[in-house]
């Protein structure tokens, strides 16, 4: 019998409204959940400051089933107070993990695997996040030491690392999209360096979030899945006849949800839920 992995994606999730109680109800009743992958804003409004905040009690832990893994990514909210936090909280023995501002892992199948690398487009892209730190000179200063350090570094680490790999599935993970149709200025630096990456590396999703909507559309073999709106939900700002190219699935209404994907080794099943009713499903296949 083939062997799956399933796992739950969102992002912009680390804020109580009336959206995350919803989603926050609906993962509690999905069966069968491997990990969590989150996207970037993991605590509205200004990320944690330390290793001992309340906020991991009160936001991660009483959000997502400790027994279950949640592989995380940085987003700009999450700069504005100390980013490193959320690394060093891998290590307090919780199911949380972001050993560092980038990394990856591999996923064993049946007979192939899938790899995971995770980035922090927010060292990728200074472009919009200094505006998004909203005049927080403090933590502008952090953040332009932090890409001075590690910019350079990210980018070499991930062109290595998906020429290296020799997993048959590849996903990407960021909290930038790179295209997307929601009301969110898109990084010109991100686009122009991860876009011709992706492509070129064969990888077959890119996830982010950021955009607080749902959208899946497939360019040039990457498929790319914006998937925030786990707190909060916003219209997209772009008419379909202007909308970018290969759309699946971009509803122009505010929808709040999740993506629920399943791997195997020839085939991946993404789904949309929201409010746990089916919103989208999306089948590849890959022999």
């Amino acid at each position: 019998m083939d062997q799956t992995t399933t796992f739950i994606c969102t992002g912009d999730w680390g804020a109580k409204t009336r959206a995350y109680f919803q989603n926050r109800e609906a993962i509690q009743k999905q069966a069968l959940i491997d990990f969590f992958v989150l996207l970037g804003d993991n605590f509205y409004p200004s990320g944690v400051s330390s290793v001992q905040d309340p906020q991991w009690k009160d936001m991660y832990e009483d959000t997502f089933d400790p027994k279950i893994p949640s592989f995380a990514v940085l987003g700009n909210h999450d700069y504005l107070r100390s980013p490193e936090a959320q690394i060093l909280y891998t290590y307090e023995g919780s199911s949380w993990k972001m050993p560092f501002f980038y990394y990856d892992m591999v996923v064993r199948l049946h007979r192939q695997s899938i790899h995971f690398v995770f980035l922090d487009t927010c060292l990728l892209a200074e472009d919009i996040t200094v505006p998004l730190l909203m005049g927080n000179l403090k933590a502008i200063e952090g953040y332009r030491d932090l890409v001075v350090t590690h910019q350079k570094k990210q980018k070499a680490w991930l062109e290595e690392t998906l020429r290296a790999s020799t997993s048959r599935w590849k996903i990407v993970c960021g909290h930038y999209p790179i295209i997307s149709d929601g009301p969110h200025t898109t990084s010109a630096q991100l686009r122009a360096y991860l876009l011709p990456v992706l492509e070129h590396f064969g990888v077959d999703f890119y996830l982010s979030g950021h955009d607080h909507n749902l959208q899946h559309r497939s360019l040039n073999g990457v498929n790319h899945v914006v998937c925030g709106a786990f707190a909060s939900a916003y219209p997209l700002t772009r008419p379909h006849g202007t909308a970018h190219p290969g759309k699946r699935f971009s509803p122009t209404q505010a929808v709040v949800g999740f993506a629920r994907f399943t791997f195997s080794d020839q085939r991946c099943a993404m789904d949309f839920v929201s409010e746990n009713r089916l919103l989208y499903s999306f089948i590849t296949n890959k022999s």
